[in-house]
């Protein structure tokens, strides 16, 4: 079985690429376990939705239970990784600016002293617009669209705001650098994802060992 994360900055392209990976029949996936907010953890921990809102058809043999706020991250990715399940590939989504602090931060280190991981990690070189993709979703309370169309064209940013979200975002964990020398790893371009979802799928199937299928974006 292969072991994998799924990482990088919020609004690069990590949730349209979850979309696809829930597709495919090898995989066991689950979202954002380590979310801040407590009942996205326990919504993506029990696998009803992921963030987006897809309903999700296949369960793992034995529940997951969530991670507390209080609990030593480390500790409970050793029992996710460990659970019993006949999938090829097993992996969550963990954003960079997740379990930063507390013991929940414990996660990080688990995964950087673990190398048989292997790391998927999207890359938007260009924060401001990702400043601007947050910004919007944030104004407009819609941070997953399949639609083409905006009811929003335009959003203001304070000077304030804007230098908070760009050392936000600038705030890689420093373990990823760490990891990039000890794992296997996959970076993914968002501009890939937008201009060629199906050849960028096909590249990740394959970092995982899995049989490639056909699967579009969802978003």
């Amino acid at each position: 079985m292969t072991k994998f994360l799924l990482t990088g900055l919020p609004r690069s392209g990590t949730t349209v690429l979850s979309g696809a990976l829930l597709t495919h029949p090898q995989v066991l996936f689950y979202g954002e376990l380590l979310n801040d907010m407590l009942g996205v953890r326990k919504s993506e921990a029990e696998r009803i939705t992921m963030g987006a809102g897809w309903k999700i058809s296949n369960k793992p043999l034995l529940p997951l239970r969530f991670c507390g706020p209080d609990e030593d991250g480390g500790q409970y990715l050793a029992g996710f990784y460990g659970m019993k399940t006949n999938a090829q590939g097993l992996g969550f989504k963990l954003i960079y600016d997740q379990a930063q602090t507390g013991p929940n931060a414990a996660a990080w280190q688990y995964i950087a002293n673990n190398p048989d991981i292997k790391i998927i990690s999207t890359l938007r070189s260009n924060l401001l617009d990702i400043v601007c993709s947050y910004a919007k979703a944030m104004q407009t309370k819609l941070w997953h669209s399949q639609k083409k169309t905006s009811s929003i064209d335009a959003v203001t940013i304070s000077i304030a705001e804007c230098q908070q979200w760009f050392e936000r975002f600038s705030n890689v964990p420093a373990q990823i650098d760490q990891m990039k020398n000890s794992h296997s790893f996959l970076t993914i371009d968002y501009e890939n994802i937008t201009n060629d979802f199906a050849d960028t799928m096909n590249s990740i199937f394959d970092f995982l060992a899995l049989k490639p299928i056909e699967c579009k974006p969802l978003l």
